[in-house]
């Protein structure tokens, strides 16, 4: 059964939930990102919407360093002006290591438009979570460059991002946008909050489960 794509922004000045259509659909902006994340870019590179607009080619695997265990991001002395520099993150504070990668590449299918029409995603092969992703744009050249912070939470466990980064190579902008959980971080205690919350409720993806929740 299809089912339409329903996005909806809580508005914490005005204590509401909007019905948001614009939010969540290919290459609209990404939410906080600054106009440098589309919205299909979550995550470096799922595609959202009814269809898809890209035809993928078969992975290739490689070898290639990518952000891994980056974990001087998640000491909670780190403030945001710590973490993000003009025109980068802050390299100290990276890590990197080589690693067995699957690359993805996406073009365009004809008939439709995107500001990237062609990018390329690198899948971590132990983790199958997007590390990289380069976005050209319509004269092909390399325009957008995305990171993700990948690190293994040894205590869950699992692998998940702390934070990501997006940079334009032709303006120089660039935006640290999701995911850096370091304020209110106790020490000897690394958020997310990984723990059960006990039987999951449909009810909190909705409307009002986003303005109850939603905090200011």
């Amino acid at each position: 059964q299809s089912v339409d794509f329903d996005a909806y922004l809580y508005i914490p000045g005005q204590r509401r939930v909007r019905k948001a259509p614009e939010i969540g659909f290919y290459d609209s902006p990404g939410t906080g990102s600054d106009g440098l994340r589309t919205a299909d870019q979550r995550n470096l590179f799922a595609q959202t919407g009814g269809e898809e607009w890209y035809d993928w080619s078969p992975p290739v695997r490689k070898e290639m360093y990518i952000p891994y265990n980056s974990y001087k991001l998640t000491d909670p002395q780190y403030t945001f002006k710590d973490i993000v520099r003009p025109g980068h993150i802050n390299a100290d504070l990276k890590r990197y290591e080589l690693h067995r990668v699957w690359v993805i590449e996406g073009k365009l299918k004809p008939g439709f438009r995107h500001l990237g029409p062609h990018r390329l995603v690198y899948v971590d092969e132990d983790s199958w979570a997007g590390a990289l992703a380069d976005l050209y744009d319509a004269q092909g050249n390399l325009w957008r460059v995305s990171e993700a912070y990948l690190m293994n939470f040894y205590n869950v466990p699992m692998v998940h991002w702390w934070g990501d980064d997006h940079s334009d190579l032709i303006s120089g902008r660039h935006a640290g946008v999701n995911g850096y959980f370091n304020h209110g971080a106790s020490q000897g205690t690394l958020p997310p909050d990984f723990s059960p919350k006990g039987k999951p409720d449909a009810a909190i993806m909705t409307p009002a489960g986003l303005r109850k929740l939603g905090v200011r």
